[in-house]
């Protein structure tokens, strides 16, 4: 009996999927594109972060020093951050991969 079971066990476990080789989304559908403006958002000592024309918030990697206006109109394809620990509690977090004033 007891034979049968970790048989089944071990047959039940060489059937799961395994997630690291489970299909991953193409680059082109992890991609954001939008529309929005800079914002200066003045917590924890400051920050630029974008908002776009629906009103959601996103935290970029980085914003080149010629676009870091407040107000600043902005075109933006990111792709989304991968969880991390931060201090800045304000948007979604985006890698950028293209911005431009519009």
């Amino acid at each position: 009996m007891r034979l049968t079971i970790i048989i089944l066990a071990i047959l039940l476990a060489a059937c799961s999927t395994d997630p690291i080789m489970a299909e991953q989304p193409s680059d082109s559908e992890n991609l954001i594109a939008f529309t929005g403006r800079i914002i200066h958002v003045n917590l924890e000592g400051g920050f630029y972060g974008i908002e776009d024309q629906a009103g959601h918030h996103y935290l970029p990697d980085h914003i080149p020093p010629a676009l870091r206006r407040d107000g600043q109109p902005v075109r933006v394809k990111a792709r989304p951050a991968p969880p991390a620990v931060g201090f800045r509690m304000w948007g979604q977090r985006i890698i950028i991969e293209e911005i431009s004033a519009p």
